[in-house]
Protein backbone atom coordinates (compact mmCIF):
# COMPACT_ATOMS: atom_id res chain seq x y z
CA UNK A 1 0.00 0.00 0.00
CA UNK A 2 1.04 3.57 -0.29
CA UNK A 3 3.45 5.03 2.03
CA UNK A 4 4.00 8.27 4.11
CA UNK A 5 7.00 9.61 4.23
CA UNK A 6 6.72 13.19 6.23
CA UNK A 7 4.07 15.35 4.48
CA UNK A 8 4.30 13.52 1.15
CA UNK A 9 2.93 9.51 -0.14
CA UNK A 10 4.99 7.50 -1.89
CA UNK A 11 3.36 5.19 -4.75
CA UNK A 12 1.99 5.21 -7.96
CA UNK A 13 0.04 8.51 -9.41
CA UNK A 14 -2.16 8.62 -12.51
CA UNK A 15 -2.66 12.01 -13.50
CA UNK A 16 -3.58 14.28 -17.31
CA UNK A 17 -0.99 16.44 -17.71
CA UNK A 18 -1.65 20.18 -18.14
CA UNK A 19 -1.60 22.11 -21.12
CA UNK A 20 -2.10 20.85 -24.31
CA UNK A 21 -4.90 18.07 -24.74
CA UNK A 22 -3.78 14.85 -23.79
CA UNK A 23 -6.20 11.95 -24.14
CA UNK A 24 -4.33 8.99 -21.99
CA UNK A 25 -4.18 9.22 -18.30
CA UNK A 26 -0.16 9.64 -17.52
CA UNK A 27 1.20 6.53 -14.78
CA UNK A 28 4.10 7.23 -12.48
CA UNK A 29 5.97 6.37 -9.80
CA UNK A 30 7.33 8.40 -7.10
CA UNK A 31 6.78 10.90 -4.13
CA UNK A 32 4.23 13.06 -4.24
CA UNK A 33 2.37 15.45 -2.30
CA UNK A 34 -0.93 14.77 -0.42
CA UNK A 35 -2.54 17.37 -2.06
CA UNK A 36 -1.54 16.30 -5.30
CA UNK A 37 -2.48 13.04 -4.62
CA UNK A 38 -5.79 13.20 -3.38
CA UNK A 39 -6.58 15.06 -6.04
CA UNK A 40 -5.30 13.41 -8.70
CA UNK A 41 -6.99 10.47 -7.26
CA UNK A 42 -10.19 11.95 -6.98
CA UNK A 43 -10.12 13.26 -10.25
CA UNK A 44 -9.82 9.77 -11.91
CA UNK A 45 -12.26 7.79 -9.29
CA UNK A 46 -14.94 10.53 -10.31
CA UNK A 47 -14.00 10.34 -14.33
CA UNK A 48 -14.00 6.32 -14.17
CA UNK A 49 -17.68 6.71 -12.86
CA UNK A 50 -18.45 9.11 -15.65
CA UNK A 51 -17.04 7.27 -18.67
CA UNK A 52 -15.65 3.99 -17.41
CA UNK A 53 -14.87 2.16 -20.83
CA UNK A 54 -13.31 4.96 -22.12
CA UNK A 55 -11.81 5.57 -19.05
CA UNK A 56 -10.01 2.02 -18.74
CA UNK A 57 -8.87 2.40 -22.62
CA UNK A 58 -6.56 5.33 -21.47
CA UNK A 59 -5.50 3.49 -18.13
CA UNK A 60 -4.11 0.49 -20.86
CA UNK A 61 -2.32 2.74 -22.83
CA UNK A 62 -0.88 4.97 -19.86
CA UNK A 63 -0.04 0.99 -18.47
CA UNK A 64 1.41 0.15 -21.82
CA UNK A 65 3.64 2.82 -22.09
CA UNK A 66 4.77 2.73 -18.56
CA UNK A 67 5.47 -1.04 -18.93
CA UNK A 68 7.64 0.11 -22.08
CA UNK A 69 9.85 2.80 -20.46
CA UNK A 70 10.56 0.63 -16.96
CA UNK A 71 10.25 -3.09 -18.51
CA UNK A 72 8.03 -4.10 -15.42
CA UNK A 73 5.86 -7.10 -15.58
CA UNK A 74 2.20 -6.04 -16.46
CA UNK A 75 0.66 -8.45 -14.45
CA UNK A 76 2.78 -7.14 -11.36
CA UNK A 77 1.91 -3.76 -12.10
CA UNK A 78 -1.89 -4.25 -12.31
CA UNK A 79 -2.00 -5.99 -8.96
CA UNK A 80 -0.32 -3.06 -7.43
CA UNK A 81 -2.71 -0.60 -8.84
CA UNK A 82 -5.87 -2.29 -7.92
CA UNK A 83 -3.88 -2.88 -4.41
CA UNK A 84 -3.70 0.94 -4.32
CA UNK A 85 -7.18 1.60 -5.60
CA UNK A 86 -6.07 3.09 -8.96
CA UNK A 87 -8.51 0.04 -10.77
CA UNK A 88 -11.80 0.89 -9.55
CA UNK A 89 -13.96 -2.12 -9.15
CA UNK A 90 -13.26 -6.01 -10.25
CA UNK A 91 -14.86 -5.54 -13.55
CA UNK A 92 -12.46 -2.92 -14.77
CA UNK A 93 -9.54 -5.30 -13.25
CA UNK A 94 -10.55 -7.76 -15.95
CA UNK A 95 -11.48 -5.76 -18.48
CA UNK A 96 -7.56 -3.90 -18.54
CA UNK A 97 -6.10 -7.31 -17.73
CA UNK A 98 -7.65 -9.33 -20.88
CA UNK A 99 -7.74 -6.60 -23.15
CA UNK A 100 -4.06 -5.82 -22.51
CA UNK A 101 -2.86 -9.70 -22.84
CA UNK A 102 -5.37 -10.88 -25.35
CA UNK A 103 -7.12 -8.12 -27.29
CA UNK A 104 -9.96 -9.40 -29.79
CA UNK A 105 -8.16 -13.53 -29.45
CA UNK A 106 -9.79 -16.09 -27.68
CA UNK A 107 -7.18 -17.14 -24.82
CA UNK A 108 -5.60 -20.84 -25.15
CA UNK A 109 -6.95 -23.57 -22.40
CA UNK A 110 -3.27 -23.88 -21.67
CA UNK A 111 -3.62 -19.88 -20.29
CA UNK A 112 -7.14 -20.75 -18.23
CA UNK A 113 -5.57 -24.18 -16.47
CA UNK A 114 -2.75 -21.97 -15.21
CA UNK A 115 -4.51 -19.40 -13.90
CA UNK A 116 -7.12 -22.08 -12.41
CA UNK A 117 -3.66 -23.15 -10.57
CA UNK A 118 -2.88 -19.90 -8.94
CA UNK A 119 -6.16 -19.08 -7.98
CA UNK A 120 -7.08 -22.50 -5.92
CA UNK A 121 -3.27 -22.69 -4.21
CA UNK A 122 -4.26 -18.74 -3.23
CA UNK A 123 -7.32 -20.10 -1.61
CA UNK A 124 -6.34 -22.82 -0.07
CA UNK A 125 -3.13 -20.66 1.49
CA UNK A 126 -5.70 -18.01 2.59
CA UNK A 127 -7.82 -20.49 4.23
CA UNK A 128 -5.39 -21.93 5.83
CA UNK A 129 -2.90 -19.15 7.05
CA UNK A 130 -5.81 -16.34 7.66
CA UNK A 131 -5.53 -16.01 11.67
CA UNK A 132 -8.34 -13.68 12.22
CA UNK A 133 -11.52 -12.33 9.79
CA UNK A 134 -9.50 -9.54 9.02
CA UNK A 135 -6.48 -11.25 7.39
CA UNK A 136 -9.35 -13.78 5.38
CA UNK A 137 -10.63 -10.53 4.53
CA UNK A 138 -8.24 -8.99 3.33
CA UNK A 139 -7.07 -12.28 1.19
CA UNK A 140 -10.27 -11.80 0.08
CA UNK A 141 -9.51 -8.75 -1.16
CA UNK A 142 -6.41 -10.14 -3.30
CA UNK A 143 -8.36 -12.99 -4.90
CA UNK A 144 -11.79 -11.43 -6.09
CA UNK A 145 -10.33 -9.76 -9.15
CA UNK A 146 -8.52 -13.17 -10.24
CA UNK A 147 -12.33 -14.91 -9.68
CA UNK A 148 -13.50 -11.87 -11.98
CA UNK A 149 -11.03 -12.75 -14.57
CA UNK A 150 -11.48 -15.99 -14.67
CA UNK A 151 -14.93 -15.50 -15.92
CA UNK A 152 -13.96 -12.97 -18.13
CA UNK A 153 -11.17 -15.66 -19.53
CA UNK A 154 -13.72 -18.54 -19.94
CA UNK A 155 -16.78 -16.63 -21.60
CA UNK A 156 -16.72 -18.54 -24.49
CA UNK A 157 -17.93 -22.20 -26.25
CA UNK A 158 -15.69 -24.83 -25.43
CA UNK A 159 -16.81 -27.66 -23.20
CA UNK A 160 -13.40 -27.78 -21.12
CA UNK A 161 -13.76 -23.65 -20.91
CA UNK A 162 -17.25 -24.38 -19.29
CA UNK A 163 -16.22 -26.36 -16.76
CA UNK A 164 -13.24 -23.96 -15.28
CA UNK A 165 -16.21 -20.96 -15.85
CA UNK A 166 -18.15 -22.76 -13.47
CA UNK A 167 -15.93 -22.80 -10.74
CA UNK A 168 -14.59 -19.34 -11.53
CA UNK A 169 -18.42 -18.21 -11.12
CA UNK A 170 -19.45 -20.08 -8.02
CA UNK A 171 -16.11 -18.96 -6.25
CA UNK A 172 -16.82 -15.42 -7.21
CA UNK A 173 -20.16 -15.50 -5.70
CA UNK A 174 -19.41 -17.17 -2.98
CA UNK A 175 -16.70 -14.34 -2.18
CA UNK A 176 -18.85 -11.72 -3.11
CA UNK A 177 -21.42 -12.60 -0.60
CA UNK A 178 -18.99 -12.77 2.11
CA UNK A 179 -18.24 -9.39 1.81
CA UNK A 180 -21.94 -7.97 1.15
CA UNK A 181 -22.82 -10.38 4.29
CA UNK A 182 -19.83 -8.11 6.46
CA UNK A 183 -20.50 -4.96 4.79
CA UNK A 184 -24.66 -5.16 5.05
CA UNK A 185 -23.75 -6.08 9.29
CA UNK A 186 -21.29 -2.83 9.35
CA UNK A 187 -24.18 -0.36 7.80
CA UNK A 188 -26.70 -2.03 10.49
CA UNK A 189 -24.31 -2.02 13.04
CA UNK A 190 -24.84 -5.92 13.57
CA UNK A 191 -21.90 -6.99 15.67
CA UNK A 192 -22.56 -10.96 14.63
CA UNK A 193 -22.88 -10.47 11.14
CA UNK A 194 -20.04 -12.85 9.87
CA UNK A 195 -21.64 -15.67 12.52
CA UNK A 196 -24.76 -15.20 11.76
CA UNK A 197 -24.06 -15.84 8.03
CA UNK A 198 -21.96 -18.91 8.28
CA UNK A 199 -22.55 -20.44 12.04
CA UNK A 200 -24.84 -23.59 10.72
CA UNK A 201 -28.49 -23.64 11.85
CA UNK A 202 -28.96 -27.71 12.70
CA UNK A 203 -31.31 -29.81 14.82
CA UNK A 204 -28.62 -31.95 15.65
CA UNK A 205 -24.86 -32.28 16.51
CA UNK A 206 -24.11 -34.44 13.27
CA UNK A 207 -25.99 -32.57 10.89
CA UNK A 208 -24.22 -29.01 12.28
CA UNK A 209 -20.76 -30.41 11.84
CA UNK A 210 -21.77 -31.67 8.36
CA UNK A 211 -23.10 -28.20 7.25
CA UNK A 212 -20.33 -26.65 8.82
CA UNK A 213 -17.32 -29.10 6.97
CA UNK A 214 -19.80 -28.75 3.26
CA UNK A 215 -19.10 -24.51 4.17
CA UNK A 216 -15.41 -24.79 4.35
CA UNK A 217 -14.50 -27.82 2.18
CA UNK A 218 -16.90 -27.26 -0.79
CA UNK A 219 -17.52 -23.38 -0.59
CA UNK A 220 -15.31 -20.04 -0.61
CA UNK A 221 -17.04 -18.72 2.61
CA UNK A 222 -14.63 -19.69 6.04
CA UNK A 223 -10.73 -20.06 6.96
CA UNK A 224 -9.51 -23.27 8.65
CA UNK A 225 -9.11 -21.30 11.99
CA UNK A 226 -12.55 -20.25 11.84
CA UNK A 227 -13.89 -23.89 10.81
CA UNK A 228 -11.58 -25.43 14.05
CA UNK A 229 -13.29 -22.81 16.66
CA UNK A 230 -16.72 -23.20 15.45
CA UNK A 231 -16.87 -27.07 15.53
CA UNK A 232 -16.45 -26.75 19.72
CA UNK A 233 -19.65 -24.60 19.68
CA UNK A 234 -22.54 -26.28 19.03
CA UNK A 235 -25.04 -25.76 21.78
CA UNK A 236 -22.38 -23.84 23.79
CA UNK A 237 -23.52 -20.38 23.90
CA UNK A 238 -20.91 -19.73 26.34
CA UNK A 239 -18.24 -21.06 24.01
CA UNK A 240 -19.67 -19.23 21.22
CA UNK A 241 -19.39 -15.69 24.09
CA UNK A 242 -15.73 -16.72 24.88
CA UNK A 243 -14.32 -17.00 21.09
CA UNK A 244 -16.92 -13.99 19.56
CA UNK A 245 -13.87 -11.68 18.75
CA UNK A 246 -12.23 -14.02 16.66
CA UNK A 247 -15.69 -15.73 15.16
CA UNK A 248 -17.32 -12.00 14.69
CA UNK A 249 -15.15 -9.53 14.53
CA UNK A 250 -13.51 -7.24 12.04
CA UNK A 251 -12.51 -3.61 11.24
CA UNK A 252 -15.86 -2.17 10.28
CA UNK A 253 -14.11 0.66 8.02
CA UNK A 254 -11.71 -1.74 6.50
CA UNK A 255 -14.76 -4.10 4.80
CA UNK A 256 -16.52 -0.97 3.97
CA UNK A 257 -13.55 0.38 2.09
CA UNK A 258 -12.41 -2.99 0.79
CA UNK A 259 -16.28 -3.59 -0.42
CA UNK A 260 -16.44 -0.35 -2.00
CA UNK A 261 -13.44 -1.03 -3.78
CA UNK A 262 -14.46 -4.89 -5.13
CA UNK A 263 -18.05 -4.09 -6.32
CA UNK A 264 -19.74 -0.60 -6.65
CA UNK A 265 -22.52 -2.57 -8.11
CA UNK A 266 -23.09 -4.78 -5.15
CA UNK A 267 -22.73 -1.83 -2.50
CA UNK A 268 -25.14 0.06 -4.11
CA UNK A 269 -27.60 -2.68 -4.02
CA UNK A 270 -26.99 -3.54 -0.63
CA UNK A 271 -27.45 0.28 -0.07
CA UNK A 272 -30.71 0.40 -1.55
CA UNK A 273 -31.64 -2.88 0.51
CA UNK A 274 -30.73 -1.29 3.85
CA UNK A 275 -32.95 2.14 2.99
CA UNK A 276 -36.36 0.22 1.32
CA UNK A 277 -35.81 -3.14 2.89
CA UNK A 278 -36.26 -4.73 -0.72
CA UNK A 279 -33.03 -6.49 -2.50
CA UNK A 280 -32.98 -5.16 -5.77
CA UNK A 281 -32.93 -7.04 -8.83
CA UNK A 282 -29.11 -7.28 -9.54
CA UNK A 283 -29.27 -7.77 -13.57
CA UNK A 284 -30.97 -4.69 -13.30
CA UNK A 285 -28.93 -1.42 -14.47
CA UNK A 286 -25.53 -3.23 -14.51
CA UNK A 287 -23.01 -2.44 -17.03
CA UNK A 288 -20.47 -4.61 -18.13
CA UNK A 289 -17.54 -2.77 -19.86
CA UNK A 290 -17.72 -5.09 -23.36
CA UNK A 291 -21.09 -4.46 -23.68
Amino acid sequence: MRDLIDDNIWGYRLYRKPGAYVDDFTLEKGCWSKEDFFHDWTYFAIFNELNTKKNADRLIRGIHYYVQENGVDVIDLLDELWSEYWIIDVEIYAYIRYSIKYGDFTPPIEDIEDLYVDVTEKIASAKRDSKNLDEWLDSLHKIIPLLIYGVKLTNFDDEEAKRYNRYFEEAKADAIAVFMGCFHGAIVDDEKSFFNYYFPNAEDESAFLRKLKYEYSSRLSIPKYWYEQAKTCYDNYFAVLMLSESLNRFDYFNIVGLFCHTSLFHVKNILEFVATGVFPNQGEGQVFLDE
